[in-house]
């Protein structure tokens, strides 16, 4: 995993809580759906990365974190800035809609357990336009709210339901032993 794209030192606060750029979270990101190997090029001058399309459309590329990554990276290269950003309808269009729902697919996790910033996690139908902005993720910066670390979790195993179903039944039955106490203790004092 790697990317030889590098952002300008005022754009720091895009790194996430390891020091990473944009570009080489990115590149984690993508590669956990790949087999956990990409590399995020550097972005000439005037040319804008692909978006999810052929054997790219996957989960973890179509996800709202790659799409935020990738567009900041976009922007931490281009001395216009906002030059090559892809809005975010245009960004997912060969996505499924299941996989554009989410800030990272559950059941996969990044290597080395590296995290992606808060902002990155941001559903992209938010920004101004549906497109990336600069602005708006620096103030979800500014309110210090850690980084994400996706992992895989019991809801992503199909335990959900079990814990659920065990939480209401526990309930329930607390409930239920209560109200017959209650009754017992009223008819013998009643008698």
């Amino acid at each position: 995993i790697a990317s030889n794209a590098t952002c300008e030192t005022q754009d720091a606060w895009m790194n996430n809580q390891e020091g990473k750029s944009p570009c080489l979270i990115v590149a984690y990101v993508i590669a956990a759906c790949v087999g956990n190997s990409w590399t995020q090029p550097a972005l000439p001058s005037g040319y804008n990365y692909d978006p999810p399309y052929g054997s790219t459309v996957t989960q973890c590329y179509c996800s709202w974190s790659c799409y935020n990554l990738m567009m900041a990276c976009t922007y931490c290269q281009s001395s216009n800035g906002t030059e090559g950003l892809l809005t975010w309808p245009y960004f997912i269009q060969d996505c499924p809609t299941n996989y554009t729902d989410v800030y990272f697919p559950p059941g996969y996790t990044l290597l080395a357990n590296e995290t992606i910033p808060s902002w990155a996690a941001l559903n992209p139908t938010n920004w101004t336009g549906q497109v990336w902005n600069y602005q708006q993720a620096y103030q979800y910066y500014q309110e210090g709210i850690p980084d994400l670390v996706p992992t895989v979790s019991a809801t992503s195993t199909g335990s959900h339901s079990s814990d659920l179903g065990a939480i209401v039944g526990g309930t329930v039955g607390g409930a239920a032993f209560l109200l017959l106490l209650a009754l017992g203790i009223y008819i013998c004092k009643r008698r």
